[in-house]
């Protein structure tokens, strides 16, 4: 339960909207959405190995994950899914809709022919894709009145109409991303309306509630901005004493090839990763190590799936996200183990939190290392 706590936790890195995409991109002056995504088959590539090995150590031992007593009224295994596939049907339909009203948007305004006139291409806009948008909805809506009852469609949106918000909100935010209608800022501030008028809705709006979440934005606010200030004062010391000209002769004169370089960069990035916030080893680090990668041939870079020179930067970006997901979990410093014994029972000690991260900190290795062998993962949906 702690392992499977922390890493879906340490996720959020990883899975756009991340932080540490944002921050690399400012630093390194990258596409911030070209960095979302590169990241997101990667991100769910990791989720699914994290599920995998949940279901596979679950089932050799099930005493590990005990599941508790089922009720009388409790619906069996293939009532569960036939509820699943009717709210998802309720979920595909409206999406699909909203998909097409915001391509019909996009033609009627104008911005699908200036696209296309300068040669680019607004994704998911064309009329192929709003008529396959509309037939989508169309077998939904019919699947969902024609293959289940009232009853069911009504448990069916009991039961999970808990998860209608949270995806309301994600696809606000990652939706205004990747479908061009707004930058990065601008989609946090939808997201953050979004979730203010789910609230007015719900009738849970109150004034002591709106001064609890605005004092908490300004403590983490006020937190990252603190560690970016003496990050950045710390790499300033850094470049003045000569610390990233030393790291790129060390790493150059070592004549390694290019998977090798690429390998002593990832090592360095886990050493200080188990001890240093990642925003100083981004402020610190990125301004010695991106120039040698963008330099070396980029036909060497992995062993198959190769990408082109371009995109080295994205796809570095990525990869040193990676990284960092280990170093939320890797001992001495890991943070995400201090977080989690703040809240812990007594009983939960820092040395049974780290051993419980070790399987998934083995799971996040195998991750990146899939990332170094196989570089167009990143490519995936571009």
């Amino acid at each position: 339960a702690i392992g499977t706590i922390c890493a879906s936790g340490s996720l959020g890195t990883m899975i756009p909207p991340s932080i540490v995409l944002i921050i690399y991109g400012l630093v390194t002056e990258s596409s911030i959405k070209a960095l979302f995504t590169a990241a997101f088959v990667p991100g769910f590539m990791l989720a699914s190995f994290f599920i995998v090995y949940i279901i596979v150590r679950t089932q050799l031992r099930p005493e590990e994950a005990p599941l508790p007593e089922p009720a009388d009224d409790e619906p069996t295994l293939g009532e569960r899914l036939t509820l699943l596939a009717a709210f998802l049907l309720m979920l595909l339909a409206p999406a699909a809709l909203i998909l097409l009203a915001r391509a019909g948007f996009f033609h009627v305004t104008g911005q699908v022919a200036r696209a296309i006139a300068d040669g680019e291409a607004i994704s998911l806009s064309s009329l192929p894709q709003m008529a396959w948008m509309g037939g989508i909805a169309l077998v939904a809506a019919g699947a969902l009145m024609t293959l289940f009852s009232s009853e069911q469609r009504k448990l069916a949106w009991q039961m999970g109409k808990g998860l209608v918000a949270p995806f309301l909100v994600v696809g606000v935010v990652l939706g205004s991303i990747y479908g061009g209608i707004t930058g990065i800022t601008e989609a946090a501030g939808m997201g953050v309306v979004a979730v203010l008028v789910i609230t007015v809705l719900r009738g849970e709006m109150s004034m002591d509630l709106m001064r609890e979440s605005l004092m908490r934005t300004f403590k983490s606010t006020g937190t990252i901005l603190w560690v970016t200030f003496g990050a950045t004062a710390l790499a300033g010391a850094y470049t003045i004493a000569g610390g990233p000209n030393y790291v790129a002769n060390l790493i150059v004169g070592a004549e390694l090839p290019t998977m090798g370089v690429i390998l002593m960069m990832m090592i360095i990035f886990l050493v200080l990763g188990a001890f240093m916030d990642w925003v100083g080893i981004v402020l610190l680090v990125m301004p010695v190590f991106l120039p040698i990668v963008t330099r070396l041939p980029v036909e060497e870079i992995g062993l198959f799936g190769a990408i082109p020179a371009s995109f080295v930067p994205i796809w570095f970006g990525v990869v040193f996200c990676m990284n960092m997901q280990v170093s939320f979990l890797s001992p001495p410093f890991g943070p995400a183990a201090f977080y989690l014994k703040s809240v812990a029972p007594p009983h939960i000690s820092l040395t049974d939190i780290f051993r419980g991260f070790l399987p998934f900190i083995a799971i996040q290795l195998v991750a990146l290392a899939i990332m170094l062998i196989y570089p167009g993962l990143t490519r995936v949906l571009f």
